[in-house]
């Protein structure tokens, strides 16, 4: 008995171009296990931060998404040293250069750099994909058989891969909420980790300070 070269070749191609975009799981965030090697002080307001936290803890579907939408999720460290209550999104303004930025919203950045869960409807083109078998005595065909494998992998591989890309896609915004700064209250001494979107940053040096 052989398997016809040509169908299996096929197979395997296939499921390597789709395989080679499969769905990621989501690793959850710690900002606060972070090594934050950027820090700035304004009047007692203490600020650190670090780009490319997705890269850094092996989310590399969303690093990869960050980059395409010219997005960066920045991990933040705040200590208010000053002698009063701080409000986050009253009382901090964020600078690159001379220019103010604002923050995204975890909803906004989760809109930019989730998994498409209805790409992975492409799995279903695995459907028509047979193996056939021929069977041989002395070198004349005796018996062909196809096997329909398509009928398997289709429906198994499109359902696992949304299934993974939905559950991370939800796990990524719950990390964005939970550590979503805005309106929160800075108590004298307090220290807050957060993470938040910048758009079009470049990377470059982030300085907070205090509204005048």
């Amino acid at each position: 008995m052989k398997t016809n070269f040509t169908q299996v070749a096929s197979v395997l191609l296939a499921m390597l171009l789709l395989c080679s975009s499969c769905a990621s799981n989501y690793k959850l965030l710690s900002p606060e296990g972070i090594y934050y090697n950027a820090q700035t002080e304004d009047n007692g307001l203490l600020f650190n931060y670090k780009y490319d936290v997705y890269a850094l803890s092996n989310n590399k579907k969303y690093a990869k998404k960050e980059k395409r939408k010219m997005l960066q999720v920045v991990a933040v460290k705040i200590t208010n040293n000053t002698d009063r209550i701080l409000d986050t999104s009253q009382d901090i303004r964020y600078f690159i250069g001379q220019q103010q930025v604002m923050p995204l919203a975890p909803e906004m950045v989760h809109s930019q750099i989730k998994q498409s869960v209805p790409s992975y409807l492409l799995y279903l083109l695995l459907f028509p994909v047979q193996i056939t078998t021929t069977s041989q005595t002395n070198g004349m065909e005796i018996e062909q058989n196809s096997f329909p494998i398509g009928l398997i992998l289709a429906p198994g591989l499109t359902i696992l891969n949304m299934s993974i890309a939905g559950s991370a896609n939800k796990q990524m915004l719950g990390d964005l909420q939970r550590y979503n700064l805005a309106n929160r209250k800075l108590l004298p001494g307090e220290t807050v980790y957060g993470l938040f979107g910048l758009a079009n940053s470049g990377y470059n040096p982030i300085v907070a300070k205090l509204a005048e």
